[in-house]
């Protein structure tokens, strides 16, 4: 047990320890910067039961390839997102999604009484327009709560809308929309601006069919409330014709989906201008998790 501790298996000394456990402040296998661990172990460890040392793989500076450590993980969360990823939304967060909701709301209400008078663009380009506007909205107040909920909170209000409107079974559509969202988003999904952006683009595609579901399925009481509200007939009859055309709704939601993705992808700039980086990022402060958690 004496001689120099990289000559041996079993020679330990402080510097340096090539195998065996319970190895302080040592260095095992090829020399890897300062603090990583390749397997499951914490901060600054190494492959088995090493404390303070190094491990045996060359990854970058306070990286784990798997579990969670205190300096950051590959797969899993680290400590630093861990509270964003499970956390449950407080009152603050509540009412920071709810006026975002109302806003949002209110600018696709405005969008399409400002382009009422052009059947078309009211049509098939204004939806696309207001998400464009609302995704900036979205995702900084997605991103600053960090926690499940703010989509649901989203289609919750814009359900309530079609109710108070007459429009009822617009809700069936959104409401499992919504539920749907938020559980695709998944653990954490909040704190990587790649999801939120994906999300808003998808919720930016599956729109068009609010506009569809009248079609399919309410045409009477779509077109006898949307009379009784002011409505021209000859633009409800325009509704009509263009919402039962497969291509104008695939370009519609294709559309939509583009705008939303744009909109989305210029607000997640501003969240890392103004927010600073997502919860995996800050916590792991590596490339990986830079490309993994922001796209």
């Amino acid at each position: 047990m004496s001689g120099r501790g990289e000559g041996r298996a079993m020679d330990l000394t402080p510097g340096d320890a090539r195998q065996g456990p319970g190895v302080s402040t040592g260095r095992i296998g090829a020399n890897a910067p300062a603090g990583h661990a390749k397997a499951g172990v914490s901060g600054g460890s190494a492959e088995a039961g090493v404390s303070g040392g190094q491990a045996e793989a060359r990854v970058p500076a306070g990286h784990a390839e798997a579990g969670v450590s205190v300096g950051s993980a590959e797969t899993g969360v680290s400590v630093g997102s861990e509270a964003i990823a499970h956390g449950s939304l407080g009152a603050r967060d509540v009412c920071a999604a709810s006026v975002a909701s109302l806003l949002i709301i209110f600018v696709q209400l405005g969008t399409s009484a400002l382009t009422m008078p052009f059947a078309f663009v009211n049509l098939a380009l204004s939806p696309g327009l207001a998400l464009l506007a609302n995704g900036h909205l979205f995702v900084l107040v997605a991103r600053r709560i960090g926690r499940r909920g703010p989509f649901m909170i989203l289609i919750a209000f814009e359900s309530l809308a079609y109710v108070l409107a007459g429009y009822w079974y617009e809700a069936l559509y959104l409401l499992p929309l919504g539920v749907a969202g938020e559980a695709l988003m998944g653990k954490g999904g909040y704190g990587r601006l790649r999801r939120i952006v994906g999300l808003w683009a998808a919720y930016g595609f599956m729109g068009a069919g609010v506009n569809v579901l009248p079609v399919l399925a309410a045409r009477d009481a779509f077109a006898g409330r949307a009379v009784r509200d002011g409505l021209d007939p000859a633009y409800v009859e325009t509704y009509f014709e263009m919402f039962s055309s497969l291509p104008f709704v695939l370009g519609a939601a294709l559309f939509g989906a583009a705008m939303a993705y744009a909109g989305a992808r210029s607000g997640a700039r501003l969240a890392r201008r103004h927010l600073g980086p997502s919860g995996l990022e800050a916590a792991c402060g590596t490339e990986a998790a830079r490309a993994g958690g922001e796209g």
